[in-house]
């Protein structure tokens, strides 16, 4: 009877001991399961915060890019001098919010790097360490109203759980609707100003004398890009876009007229183009042959 006792109890220890085995081996998984789950969170969370970053990248190369370009337009007006070269006072601003090398009032200390500033602060509370480089700025024309940027990056994003290095050229838009075109104030004396606008007009033949009266612009590839006007340019390129000069609004503010054609690039310039009055319209209606097919 004691023998029986001594081998339950050696059974129930055994088995005890057994189990809690088990258990601790049990726990030890679950452990270790669940520092995977939680690596694998972590490492979805960085990713969907790189997401983010780039996401923010376009937003704020946006903002920063318009009143860079405003900043080009206005220095243009008030120096009563074209750009020489617009795509590089567009990246020291962006860069630097620096014209000529001189702080601009109009970007307000604002530039992408007080933008990476600010998102390093935030990755910063959530346990995370980012670090944006900007090798290289550049903008180009990618339809005749969008001047698109081109930002070459170094991103990096690291915590404790993954790290994260790559490069990565981003892109980001920028209207020109609304910019003001600067032929219009350093032709008139700065009597004169003229905002980009497409033409609601559906056809500009049929109905040509309010066309020039809504001073909005067509494209046409015989013209100059919002980017070759901003440097007094008048050659042609795939995204050019021209206005109809509105002559008896230069009349009523005193501003001395010619008897050209009224494409603004051409009238602006000192190209002399064979050009003639359209059949049925005011006599300062001039249009030269190239454009014939176009405004009448």
């Amino acid at each position: 009877m004691i023998k029986k006792n001594k081998k339950a109890m050696f059974f129930t220890i055994s088995t005890i001991l057994l189990i809690g085995l088990i258990l601790a081996q049990l726990k030890t998984i679950y452990n270790e399961d669940f520092d995977i789950i939680r690596d694998e969170k972590r490492v979805t969370t960085m990713n969907y915060y790189l997401d983010d970053i780039e996401n923010d990248i376009v937003r704020a190369a946006q903002i920063i890019g318009t009143k860079a370009m405003i900043a080009i337009v206005t220095n243009i007006i008030e120096t009563n001098s074209f750009s020489n070269d617009p795509k590089k006072q567009f990246k020291e601003l962006f860069l630097e919010n620096k014209l000529n090398g001189i702080d601009n009032k109009i970007m307000n200390n604002t530039n992408i790097y007080t933008w990476i500033k600010t998102n390093k602060k935030i990755a910063a509370s959530k346990n995370m360490e980012l670090e944006i480089k900007i090798n290289n700025v550049n903008i180009e024309h990618n339809n005749p109203w969008n001047i698109q940027i081109n930002i070459d990056t170094e991103i990096s994003l690291s915590s404790n759980t993954a790290n994260y290095k790559y490069n990565k050229t981003i892109y980001s838009d920028i209207s020109i609707i609304g910019l003001e075109d600067p032929n219009y104030a350093l032709n008139t004396n700065n009597q004169i100003s003229n905002y980009i606008k497409t033409t609601s007009i559906i056809n500009p033949k049929s109905d040509l004398l309010n066309h020039v009266y809504s001073h909005e612009y067509i494209t046409n590839t015989l013209a100059p890009d919002f980017l070759d006007r901003l440097k007094g340019k008048t050659s042609a390129s795939k995204y050019g876009i021209e206005s109809l000069v509105d002559i008896p609004l230069l009349i009523q503010n005193s501003i001395s007229i010619k008897e050209k054609t009224i494409v603004d690039y051409l009238y602006f310039s000192d190209i002399s183009k064979i050009d003639s009055n359209i059949i049925g319209m005011p006599v300062w209606l001039r249009i030269d042959q190239e454009h014939l097919n176009t405004y009448s």
